[in-house]
């Protein structure tokens, strides 16, 4: 009775841990916010968009759009926390994390924005805000 009772309780257990990780969300579609930004010479607010094109699993590839900025990007989501990776000009790269909610509504909280950019790849001297980005319909 103990085997069985064990048996029962490890294969829920597995059940639910399946479930869990199964449920990627679909991130496709386009993805709006405002960050507040210093630099060196003053605060400011720029427009963020995040177009998710295409996704295969927790895997996806978009353009990333900060202020007049164009930036095609590809990134991954893994257990809610995003990152993005991509190319601008000739030498510029950038790296962005968040993580993905579902509450109050779905949206992406951008945690990290960092540009790099020039042969040397010296980092732009801004710091982002954490913010929102939310689902368009």
């Amino acid at each position: 009775m103990k085997k069985i009772s064990l048996f029962l309780a490890l294969a829920l257990l597995l059940m639910f841990t399946n479930l869990a990780f199964a449920a990627t969300p679909d991130l496709k579609g386009t993805w709006t916010g405002t960050a507040k930004k210093i630099n060196v010479l003053k605060c400011s607010s720029v427009p963020v968009s995040l177009a998710i094109l295409n996704q295969c699993g927790m895997l996806f590839e978009g353009l990333l759009t900060i202020g007049t900025q164009n930036v095609n990007v590809v990134g991954k989501i893994y257990n809610n926390e995003i990152t993005l990776k991509g190319i601008y000009g000739s030498y510029g790269f950038t790296t962005v994390t968040g993580n993905y909610s579902t509450s109050p509504s779905p949206r992406i909280v951008i945690l990290t924005i960092m540009l790099m950019e020039g042969s040397d790849f010296s980092y732009y001297e801004e710091e982002y805000s954490v913010f929102p980005l939310l689902k368009q319909p």
